[in-house]
């Protein structure tokens, strides 16, 4: 159970640098293209009509439906672990019993929110970058959770904490930024 566990806590660790990596460089080389004038989503500043940014944008919807799934079952897990070792201290036998119902009603919750941020906000950027937000919780807060739950050590844990509270900065941060630019 340990090697798992730790196996886990090496791919977890792994993605995240990658993505942490991923965004900077994306970030780097949009500033250096545009300077400060570059948009929050780096791929509007370039144009519409540019052949290699409408591939970049295909993959990067690829990208998103591909992994839903997976953040959604990560999402998921730790809610049920929360539940079943925090909160109410209940067996995986009795979390088992209606879990399709539970489920079912985790994964409506997720959707609802998703559309019902992109029907309130009238702009589609804004709505994109609120909707985004939620992928601070999905890369960054869930998987922060279930190292904190199933990473086997002590350091393993600490750095679940790390992730989770970083996921939670980011994602207020990013609320809180694009409701402040939605009321000016």
């Amino acid at each position: 159970s340990s090697g798992i566990n730790a196996e886990y806590g090496v791919v977890l660790a792994a993605m995240s640098v990658g993505v942490l990596v991923m965004y900077v460089l994306t970030a780097v080389f949009g500033l250096l293209t545009f300077g400060l004038s570059v948009d929050s989503d780096v791929l509007v500043s370039y144009g519409s009509s540019d052949k290699l940014m409408l591939v970049s944008r295909v993959a990067i919807a690829i990208s998103v439906i591909a992994s839903y799934p997976i953040f959604v079952f990560l999402g998921r897990s730790a809610l049920d672990d929360t539940i079943r070792q925090g909160v109410t201290r209940v067996t995986g036998w009795e979390m088992a019993e209606g879990s399709e119902v539970r489920r079912a009603v985790e994964l409506c919750v997720w959707h609802a929110t998703a559309l019902g941020i992109s029907c309130l906000t009238s702009n589609l950027a804004k709505a994109i970058s609120l909707v985004g937000s939620i992928a601070a919780l999905f890369m960054l807060f869930y998987p922060g959770m279930m190292l904190c739950v199933q990473g086997g050590s002590r350091a393993w844990s600490l750095a679940g904490i790390m992730l989770a509270l970083l996921g939670i900065f980011i994602f207020g941060w990013t609320v809180g930024y694009t409701i402040y630019e939605m009321t000016l």
